[in-house]
């Protein structure tokens, strides 16, 4: 997942957030544990950014 924090052209930055996937477990208890990473705190303080 990539946004940006910030307007590009008043010096934002890009962030992103990263999961590793496993083709073991189910896609769907992936996608709900990602959910469940993003949205327990603001997702633009615990992004990557450059």
């Amino acid at each position: 997942m990539h946004f940006v924090t910030g307007r590009l052209d008043e010096g934002g930055t890009y962030r992103r957030h990263v999961m590793s996937v496993s083709a073991q477990e189910p896609v769907e208890e992936q996608v709900r544990r990602f959910i469940e990473q993003i949205t327990a705190t603001d997702p633009r303080e615990s992004a990557k950014g450059p």
